[in-house]
């Protein structure tokens, strides 16, 4: 008696699908949808052909009209089959398409908004020092322009020196719409003295409102 073996086959290996562009699939979705369009217009004429050999009792006409009609309308269906299968593969191959360009260019993109944030950072943190020694230099009263000076020619000259930099700092401001210390505005003391200068700080108070 012979043996039989029990043991299954391997399976055959499956070729795998090729892989379309979207490109590719919009051409043949835009074609297929025009041959249906022309199909539809020879087949409404096909029919009114028919109809017409119908009424007039030709038969030889209906004979020859009616199995052009149906294989024309067997091709019609058969394109309203394919073209939505068409338009299914091809937001499928946009999708993919779309995903591998992220993909690429999300990693340079990334990098590029990480390099920004650290000049961002560091043109913060100058802009912070630069406002800071900028401060000290107008309004400290033992190494900035409000120390006290051998003459009072001398002293007028720092204040006047104040007061242009001061404007030119809210100037800057409004500019840039950078908020600064308030303290600008009070020629340095952190109340308001009776020297303040009328709107001044209004000016000020609008731009830092803008940031918050």
């Amino acid at each position: 008696m012979r043996a039989f073996s029990c043991s299954a086959q391997p399976a055959e290996p499956q070729t795998p699908k090729p892989i379309r562009s979207a490109a590719l699939i919009r051409a043949e979705h835009s074609a297929a949808i025009d041959s249906q369009n022309a199909l539809r217009v020879k087949l409404d004429e096909a029919e009114d052909q028919l109809a017409a050999a119908k009424v007039a009792f030709n038969v030889d006409e209906v004979q020859a009209l009616g199995p052009k009609v149906e294989a024309m309308r067997a091709v019609l269906e058969s394109h309203d089959k394919h073209i939505p299968a068409l338009a299914a593969e091809l937001a499928d191959a946009e999708l993919a398409e779309a995903i591998a360009e992220g993909r690429e260019k999300l990693p340079a993109l990334a990098a590029s908004a990480r390099a920004q944030c650290d000049a961002f950072e560091q043109a913060l943190l100058a802009s912070y020092t630069a406002e800071t020694t900028l401060f000290s230099l107008l309004f400290d009263t033992k190494t900035g322009l409000r120390q006290g000076f051998a003459t009072e020619e001398l002293a007028r000259e720092a204040t006047r020196v104040r007061i242009e930099l001061r404007r030119r700092v809210a100037q800057l401001a409004e500019r840039f719409g950078h908020p600064v210390n308030i303290r600008f505005e009070t020629d340095g003391n952190p109340n308001f003295g009776p020297n303040t200068e009328p709107g001044f700080f209004n000016m000020l108070r609008r731009t830092i409102g803008n940031w918050q």
